[in-house]
């Protein structure tokens, strides 16, 4: 009985002959070539000839426009993991859109589904290197009532424009708040271990916001 087992990247397809070289049975199939006019076949100990073609499917790989879903572990140069997606739905992102740090992106283009791959990305790559002039004092009068400030807290602050940006308390005494507006990243190697779970041309994940140490790095948040 003739049979058609496909697999990641390739197909095969099983054909089999009678005694005179005359096709028994087989599964059609449109690409595959036209043999049995250039092959002259025998019998074989008086057994049906079983012949397996195998043809290569071209992978579908990541580029820009598709949707990629990818399962990430990020790790600072310490070893300390700063953010997974272990336990939750892959970081789905439209590769060539700006959503993800531009090395993230650069690291993905080409790849294919179940294709892994690790990478350190350099700070002028990842979240670029600390700014001290995005550090910011503020009097504590300027402080809200009931509001209290803890270092190591991230807090939003308003711009003139409207927009919130994520800002860390680095310094709280009686007199003054002091608030750094650089990513948390900032001016450090990041280590990714990715895997590629899928390629879509269109989305396959409801829309979801991220905080500021979202693993692909969210423009967002950058």
């Amino acid at each position: 009985m003739a049979r058609r087992i496909q697999g990641p990247g390739q197909e095969e397809i099983l054909v089999v002959l009678n005694q005179t070289g005359r096709t028994q049975s087989r599964v059609p199939c449109k690409r595959l070539p036209k043999i049995f006019t250039h092959v002259s076949f025998s019998t074989f100990f008086n057994q049906p000839l079983t012949i397996i073609i195998k043809k290569e499917i071209p992978l579908q790989k990541a580029k820009d426009g598709a949707y990629v879903s990818v399962a990430y572990k990020g790790t600072l140069a310490n070893g300390e993991v700063f953010d997974s997606s272990e336990g939750r739905q892959p970081l789905e992102f439209q590769l060539g859109a700006g959503q993800v740090i531009q090395g993230f992106e650069d690291a993905v283009r080409g790849m294919a589904v179940n294709e892994k791959k690790t990478f350190t990305l350099e700070p002028e790559a990842a979240y670029g290197h600390r700014d001290e002039t995005y550090m910011h004092t503020f009097s504590r009068a300027d402080v809200p009532p009931g509001m209290k400030p803890v270092v190591g807290d991230t807090i939003g602050l308003h711009t003139p424009d409207g927009h919130q940006i994520p800002a860390r308390i680095a310094h709280v005494d009686d007199e003054k708040v002091v608030v750094d507006l650089n990513h948390p990243l900032a001016g450090k190697s990041l280590t990714f271990e990715i895997e590629i779970m899928g390629i879509s041309d269109t989305p396959t994940q409801a829309p979801a916001g991220c905080g500021p140490d979202c693993g692909g790095g969210c423009s967002s948040c950058s």
